[in-house]
């Protein structure tokens, strides 16, 4: 059984019984927008995120019971309602962020995650200067992936790909030469990058 979310068949219906309303125009209006900007989230299936945490937030509802129509759809206060904090992986700075957003929307455990501000153009295009990437920081028997890395006192973010005798880190620019490090060498792996926020060029 597919586990994806849909938005026309599934989500739309259980806005319009929240709202007590009928027509996609007036689902359109609850989230801020137009209705031709509705039908093409719905013909393409693109879940709004962000408008459907703003109504969840507004009618104290949960996010969870909008998005897949599990649990109450009245919201938990003690479990779902609460802030927490992420730390910065490269300083004692930390953001606040709402729990059921990072849980929902971002898919994220907030025990095990953290975050780092982009200072490199060397995953451009991919990753940006300035982007933010969100990290899991349980990178215990973690597979390939692009991570933020401290090796040499120096924090960089890669791709990485582990080989039986050594780890093989990569750039998007290809203005940035690749590289191998040991197993045996000193760095430290501070997180596996799962979400990027960036401007939208």
């Amino acid at each position: 059984m597919s586990t994806e979310l849909n938005l026309k068949n599934d989500i739309i219906p259980r806005l319009k019984e929240l709202l007590g309303v009928t027509k996609n125009t007036e689902v359109a209006k609850a989230l801020d927008t137009y209705p031709q900007t509705l039908n093409g989230w719905m013909d393409r299936n693109s879940v709004p995120y962000t408008q459907l945490y703003k109504l969840a937030k507004d009618r104290n509802v949960s996010l969870t019971w909008i998005l897949d129509g599990q649990g109450e759809q009245v919201k938990d206060v003690k479990s779902e309602d609460c802030n927490v904090s992420l730390k910065a992986v490269d300083s004692n700075e930390s953001v606040t962020v709402s729990n059921e957003f990072l849980k929902s929307v971002l898919k994220m455990d907030a025990q095990n995650s953290a975050y780092y501000v982009v200072q490199s153009d060397s995953m451009e295009p991919l990753i940006s200067n300035g982007d933010t990437l969100l990290l899991t920081t349980n990178t215990e028997n973690a597979g390939d992936g692009i991570y933020v890395m401290k090796i040499n006192s120096r924090i960089s973010v890669c791709r990485l790909q582990f080989l039986p005798k050594s780890i093989k880190a990569s750039n998007e620019n290809s203005a940035y030469e690749q590289f191998e490090i040991s197993y045996d060498d000193k760095f430290e792996l501070l997180g596996r990058a799962v979400r990027k926020l960036g401007k939208i060029n």
